[in-house]
């Protein structure tokens, strides 16, 4: 009867490790981190260029004397986010006011600003603000990749 219930503990235990050392194995030879049984973590998979990270996206709306969005705030931020999501990013929100007339719209990467557009171009902004994201990933990647 212990020899019985000593095999089914060996069947179980195999069960278990054997998947896991597999993908650990695996993993040695690849150096991908997505196969790193129980090890995913965000650093690791920025490091691998598998996730962006550069920071936060922030968009600053400046609306000058007078003016207001032709739509709620929600649904001005969901429709950015939406051009946004193309790219598999999103975007923080800032509202200020300017003495100025009209609306101005701007995208903060890091220390890369990008705009002022105006609501009405404010779209044309959302692919260089996509490249500068990936830029300050990359740099970042390559800085953490440089320490010894």
């Amino acid at each position: 009867m212990i020899q019985r219930d000593n095999i089914y503990l060996s069947i179980a235990a195999a069960l278990i490790v054997t998947p896991a050392s597999f993908m650990l194995t695996w993993f040695w030879l690849t150096d991908d981190p997505t196969l790193r049984p129980l090890g995913i973590t965000e650093r690791k998979l920025v490091n691998a260029g598998l996730v962006a990270s550069g920071g936060p996206i922030v968009t600053t709306v400046r609306l000058g004397a007078g003016a207001s969005l032709p739509m709620s705030r929600s649904d001005f931020e969901a429709s950015i986010n939406q051009a946004f999501d193309l790219y598999g990013l999103e975007s923080k929100f800032v509202y200020a006011s300017h003495p100025g007339s009209g609306i101005q719209i701007t995208y903060t990467v890091g220390k890369s600003r990008i705009g002022a557009y105006s609501l009405r171009r404010a779209a044309e902004g959302i692919r260089p603000t996509a490249d500068a994201f990936r830029m300050a990933a990359k740099h970042s990647k390559d800085k953490v990749d440089a320490k010894p």
